[in-house]
């Protein structure tokens, strides 16, 4: 999921060169990014829980796509803008989830390993998806970055979709485990 990102934060400039947009006008991006990540968070914290876990990856994977066609489209930065807004709220829906997720199929005795790994997960798609990214870019030009990332997308909604339905079984045996040897669920 998080390979995308970077499409919005670090490729911004050089979406804006290729693209023929002046580089001052970035000046906004940013600020709207975050603002719209801020307040997603804000306001979906509560969703994930009502939606359940597999239902919000879907919807945050829906939403990321929808903001990475918006950015591959040829509406200029307007239309990028309003895609890195959009894929901010996927990004808000997915990380609670994702972690939810991560927190509740783990083995009670192994969790601070399964946080760790699912923290290097983001790290490393962040940075492959800039080494991805940049190669595309290099290769083909905007909008195959987009196109590309769309497919990771799918790739991860299809994933995470699949571990949730076959492995919910795995997190309430180990917390009932857990429970029954005196450990706190």
């Amino acid at each position: 999921f998080m390979t995308a990102q970077t499409l919005f934060v670090a490729f911004a400039p050089v979406y804006a060169r290729e693209t023929g947009i002046p580089i001052e006008q970035l000046a906004l991006l940013y600020p709207l990014y975050g603002t719209g990540l801020a307040i997603a968070q804000l306001t979906t914290s509560r969703l994930v829980d009502r939606m359940g876990r597999s239902t919000a990856i879907v919807v945050a994977i829906g939403l990321a796509v929808a903001g990475l066609v918006l950015a591959a489209a040829p509406t200029g930065l307007i239309g990028y803008a309003v895609g890195a807004v959009i894929f901010a709220v996927a990004n808000a829906i997915a990380g609670p989830a994702l972690s939810a997720a991560t927190i509740e199929r783990a083995p009670p005795a192994r969790l601070g390993a399964a946080m760790a790994t699912f923290s290097v997960g983001y790290q490393l798609a962040a940075g492959g998806g800039g080494a991805i990214w940049g190669a595309i870019v290099a290769v083909a030009g905007y909008p195959w970055p987009f196109a590309a990332a769309i497919a990771f997308q799918l790739l991860a909604g299809w994933i995470g979709w699949r571990s949730l339905r076959r492995s919910r079984h795995v997190g309430l045996r180990s917390r009932l485990l857990a429970a029954r040897e005196g450990e706190s669920p």
